[in-house]
């Protein structure tokens, strides 16, 4: 054989490794990107999915605050609204008429009154319906004769009184009667509004 012949040979021989180096070589890195690909699109829907989780938690939180935030806000108007309708109350007790108002000092007069107590304090618009001699009224009518009461006026007081003495204190003011009555009522009443 001739040298040319070998060296045609080895060339072609070559040309053909080469060849195939060069397609095993593609077929690597066809396999590869490939491989690349799978990684990458795996990895995209998982971040995507993690993505997803993560929106959709702080959808919750949002939610969440956005409710309780909410609820604060109409509790506290349902609040205000039951404040309201006390607030109501005193204002249609204070317009009663002067007898049934009256009515409404004697009850709670007689069922506070007790040994120990000097001193009535009433509402400035109370003087002249709360006076000495109806004072002197009750006191027969509840056989508390004995009893010597001063009345004072007080611009703190809408409407009742407290009674006072050495010993004890009883407010039976409008607002502190309401005040009493307002949690046994509130049920009731945020049934009807509400």
């Amino acid at each position: 054989m001739s040298l040319e012949k070998i060296r045609q040979k080895i060339l072609e021989e070559a040309e053909g490794e080469a060849g195939r180096i060069i397609k095993e070589a593609e077929e690597r890195a066809a396999a590869l990107r490939q491989e690349a690909e799978k990684i990458a699109k795996a990895r995209f829907e998982e971040e995507i999915e993690n993505e997803k989780k993560t929106l959709a938690l702080e959808e919750e939180r949002i939610i969440s605050e956005y409710r309780a935030t909410t609820s604060a806000e109409v509790l506290r108007l349902k609040n205000q609204l039951i404040d309201e309708v006390f607030d109501r109350a005193i204002e249609r007790i204070l317009k009663l008429e002067d007898k049934k108002y009256l009515e409404i000092i004697a009850h709670y007069l007689s069922k506070n009154l007790c040994p120990g107590v000097d001193t009535l304090i009433i509402s400035q618009r109370d003087q002249q319906k709360i006076s000495r001699q109806w004072i002197e009224t009750m006191l027969k009518k509840m056989q508390k004769n004995d009893l010597k009461i001063k009345i004072v006026t007080s611009p703190e007081i809408e409407g009742g009184f407290i009674l006072r003495g050495e010993k004890a204190e009883i407010d039976c003011s409008l607002r502190q009667i309401i005040a009493d009555k307002k949690e046994e009522l509130t049920p009731a009443i945020s049934r009807v509004l509400f």
